[in-house]
């Protein structure tokens, strides 16, 4: 009800302000009349679009950049088994021997060893080793129709 009302009003609102010669356009007929062709509106359309991919595009790599650990700076890089001199080992060593006992230097040596040569992962073959296995449900004569036997 209130809605006949209030399009009643417009209606009449409408035909005051044609009757008294207003000049009444809606914003298409205006927009029609600025650019009787399309261009601004297509090349607006355009730039917007293509803006907002770039935007998105920036996001997303922002977003896959944090989730793989690439803004990780803050976290100082060991050196490589060839960029280490043998004043820093010999610094580390007198350290560990004034701190730890044998057992401990041991598995710290290791460990550094192994972080520094790369051995720490697994070498993978990277072939999958999935074999098929087939059920009653993979097998093609329990897939099709069975027709009765004749007698």
């Amino acid at each position: 009800m209130k809605f006949l009302n209030r399009l009643s009003i417009a209606a009449v609102l409408l035909t005051v302000c044609q009757i008294a010669g207003a000049d009444v356009q809606t914003k298409s007929m205006q927009m029609v009349d600025k650019d009787p062709q399309g261009w601004i509106m297509t090349l607006t359309s355009i730039c917007v679009v293509f803006a907002v991919l770039i935007l998105l595009w920036f996001i997303y790599s922002l977003v896959g950049k944090a989730f793989s650990g690439k803004f990780r700076s803050s976290v100082p890089k060991v050196a490589g088994a060839k960029g280490m001199s043998p004043e820093v080992a010999a610094a580390i060593a007198m350290a560990l021997e004034k701190e730890n006992n044998s057992e401990v230097n041991a598995a710290i040596a290791l460990a550094l060893h192994q972080y520094m040569n790369d051995t720490v992962h697994d070498q993978e073959s990277f072939v999958l080793t999935i074999k098929p296995t087939f059920g009653p449900y993979a097998a093609r004569q329990f897939t099709l129709r069975q027709l009765p036997e004749k007698k």
